[in-house]
């Protein structure tokens, strides 16, 4: 038998990424084993989606969040995009 590949799939808990981790799990030489989420780290999958209750999931954990610019905290919606005047595109 083949060894299986040792996969992770980032933002499992959103719609795409529950979409990857299905598809995943009934592929015969795929191993999940890491997952990671947002706003549902910690949280076991089969609390954020019934459907993966029969399946021994990691965890998925809070991974590479983006930095968060301490200036427009609280501004709520009215500042919303405040914060991004003068930023030049990446690339």
């Amino acid at each position: 038998m083949a060894k299986k590949a040792k996969v992770g799939v980032l933002g499992a808990s959103g719609y795409t990424g529950s979409e990857c981790v299905r598809l995943l799990l009934r592929h015969p030489q795929v191993e999940i084993v890491l997952l990671t989420a947002e706003r549902r780290a910690g949280q076991e999958m089969r609390e954020v989606f019934p459907q993966f209750s029969p399946f021994e999931l990691p965890k998925p954990r809070l991974c590479g969040a983006p930095a968060r610019d301490h200036t427009e905290s609280d501004q709520g919606a009215a500042g919303a995009g405040a914060g991004h005047q003068g930023r030049r595109p990446v690339g």
